[in-house]
């Protein structure tokens, strides 16, 4: 399986995730005095959303994400894959919240709360879909080329090729495969050697 993205990455992801939650909940508490004109919105001029509220929250949902293997390139290669992972992994922080804050913060507007999800939710999906979007513009420009050797020349080794070449993003660059059938060596140039020559091809590339 493909890592999408380098351990570096994940750690960005997790700085990133943290900055823009804060950012969620900070916009939340700003727009909660103008959302007063609402119907079914109480009056509240000046909202309270005590300091440490903001690490509780931020390290909870965070938490959930790492649980749920959000920032796995492993497992979200794909964006379907990696916004079902963010939808469940706010879903199931959002609930976690609602519960803490009525546990312990209920003076907090419960408005405020819904809309620092809804924000939160927005902003994490929306920077990924930018970063995805620039991975694929920059054809894998972004991150350090790596080189693949594949191991057998046959019809699971040409998939294997096929996929490579269709996601330059991945930054990925096929140097060749290792087969072990003398007529295969014999008919395709790109095989390099055999499986016991792997060492002698790895040094020499």
């Amino acid at each position: 399986m493909f890592r999408r993205f380098s351990i570096n990455f994940a750690i960005l992801s997790i700085i990133l995730d943290t900055l823009l939650i804060s950012l969620a909940l900070a916009s939340a508490n700003l727009l909660r005095p103008w959302l007063s004109v609402l119907p079914f919105a109480r009056d509240i001029y000046k909202p309270t959303v005590p300091p440490q509220l903001y690490l509780l929250l931020i390290i909870t949902w965070v938490a959930i994400l790492l649980l749920l293997s959000v920032y796995d390139g492993r497992r979200n290669i794909y964006v379907v894959n990696e916004l079902t992972s963010i939808t469940i992994g706010s879903i199931l922080a959002g609930v976690s919240l609602a519960g803490i804050l009525y546990l312990s913060y209920r003076d907090v507007s419960r408005l405020l709360f819904v809309v620092f999800v809804f924000l939160a939710y927005l902003m994490l999906v929306t920077w990924r879909l930018l970063a995805r979007l620039i991975f694929h513009l920059g054809n894998g420009n972004f991150q350090p080329l790596r080189q693949v050797l594949i191991a057998g020349a046959g019809p699971v080794g040409e998939n294997l090729q096929a996929q490579i070449l269709q996601r330059p993003h991945l930054g990925l660059t096929i140097t060749g495969f290792l087969d072990d059938d003398p007529a295969k060596c014999n008919l395709n140039a790109a095989i390099l050697g055999s499986l016991k020559s792997v060492r002698r091809v790895v040094t020499t590339k």
